[in-house]
């Protein structure tokens, strides 16, 4: 069996990409054996995975320790474990500091300082059990780590950017730091053989960045370990959809369902009181004051983040799954990792809001039939109240997902999608970067 380096945090581990225990469980089944190049764990991985624990020491140094927070742990995890039970104004004070930090000194990230112990750690790992390739996830220092051991080494390389880097959709810098990033990009990104990103619109765009180069769609799946089945009992007492995730306002936002659902009760074809709208994730003023203004304090209710098995249990009992659609005509092919979640969960998606323009959402709930997807208010308010006349005649939602489909998008198929690209750069055949590796100095 041949070995691939992950060089990617290990989530849920430590926070990082699903994209990384997905292919750490499943590219064995391919004939891939991965080595996962990660920070230090705040929980224990399962004995199973071969996990490096590097190094690693923040930037911040004596000022994280003067607040209780640890300098060998990354600061972004322990930044929200530590906000989750401080009011949102003192949130919101706390992320604008640290965004204000990160743009002016963490260049890429707030994780260079990782790339030091990371690639120490990676030298070792080369020389006690050869490395076949390696697959750049997140940070994106991890892609520089990438980069430098691909000069070294000449190890064939997947650089996947699930969520893009510096045309990030939610790229939280101005203008002159997306100019050193995307040059950054450029020059890190060459040498990769391979890029990956998590839909087709997203790999267009990839493409266009570095001159027309062929870039994958691979979907972030879900564990088909998972899956609900056979189905979890569903609350009972009231209809209850369930958001589980974070907003972004006017992107990811929450208004257009709140306004139908506010429609509805007032025209009397909803009871307020047999309806309940929950919220699993970062408690927002913003949202508080839709849910304000549109009358629903009684009828959607915030509740605090919890840890990603609880959030399963969340959404298998509940009869909707909400997935609030991306609000920009400009930039198709982005939606939530939280929707390859409800796939796996088994109940009806509603798929609300944005543009209309969703090509992979609409693409998903078509094949699956797992869902419906609305993004005006008029046909959310019709969605809902065929919903709620369902649950008032027999008492529940029947789910209509096809399951043969479904596992289509689970973690098994996304690590043979990898796996054939390994296959390929691995093997030699029509390597792109071939030509650009530079050789390691002597």
């Amino acid at each position: 069996m041949r070995r691939v380096l992950i060089i990617g945090y290990l989530w849920p581990y430590i926070g990082g990409s699903k994209r990384v225990i997905g292919l750490a469980n499943y590219l064995p089944e391919f004939g891939w054996e991965p080595l996962i190049l990660t920070a230090p764990l705040i929980t224990a991985a399962p004995a199973h995975l071969h996990v490096i624990q590097t190094g690693y020491r923040g930037l911040l140094g004596p000022v994280v320790k003067a607040v209780g927070l640890k300098d060998n742990l990354p600061l972004g995890g322990q930044l929200k474990d530590s906000i989750r039970n401080i009011s949102p104004r003192a949130e919101t004070v706390l992320r604008w500091c640290f965004d204000s930090f990160r743009e002016f000194y963490a260049y890429p990230d707030e994780h260079k300082r990782w790339k030091y112990f990371a690639i120490a750690s990676a030298e070792e790992a080369i020389r006690n059990h050869g490395i076949d390739a390696m697959i750049s996830v997140w940070p994106l220092t991890g892609h520089l780590i990438a980069h430098e051991l691909n000069r070294r080494h000449g190890i064939p390389w997947i650089a996947d950017l699930a969520d893009l880097w510096s045309d990030n959709s939610a790229y939280p810098y101005g203008r002159v730091r997306r100019w050193f990033d995307a040059n950054l990009e450029r020059r890190t990104l060459i040498s990769a053989n391979v890029l990956t990103t998590s839909s087709q619109p997203l790999a267009d765009r990839l493409s266009l960045i570095h001159g027309g180069r062929k870039t994958s769609p691979i979907l972030i799946g879900f564990d088909p370990n998972s899956t609900n089945r056979p189905p979890a009992p569903l609350r009972q007492g009231k209809l209850t959809i369930t958001y589980t995730g974070v907003f972004y306002e006017n992107k990811r936002d929450p208004y257009p369902v709140f306004r139908a659902l506010q429609q509805l009760i007032s025209e009397k074809s909803i009871n307020a009181n047999e309806i309940e709208i929950r919220i699993f994730g970062p408690d927002k003023s913003w949202v508080r004051q839709q849910i304000k203004e549109c009358g629903l304090s009684e009828v959607v209710h915030f509740y605090p983040s919890v840890p990603f098995e609880e959030c399963l249990e969340r959404q298998r009992e509940s009869h909707i799954l909400l997935q609030l659609n991306w609000n920009d005509r400009n930039e198709k092919g982005v939606f939530s990792g939280k929707f390859l979640d409800y796939l796996a969960a088994g109940r009806p998606i509603l798929a609300a809001g944005g543009t209309g323009n969703d090509e992979v959402v609409i693409k998903i709930l078509k094949e699956t039939h797992a869902g419906v997807y609305v993004s005006g208010i008029d046909d959310i308010k019709k969605a809902i109240k065929l919903f709620y006349s369902e649950y008032l005649s027999s008492g529940t939602i029947q789910y209509k997902g096809d399951w043969e489909e479904i596992e289509k998008y689970s973690n098994r198929s996304m690590a043979a999608h990898f796996a054939r690209h390994l296959d390929e750069i691995a093997g030699g055949k029509d390597i792109e970067a071939a030509a650009i590796h530079q050789p390691a100095k002597k």
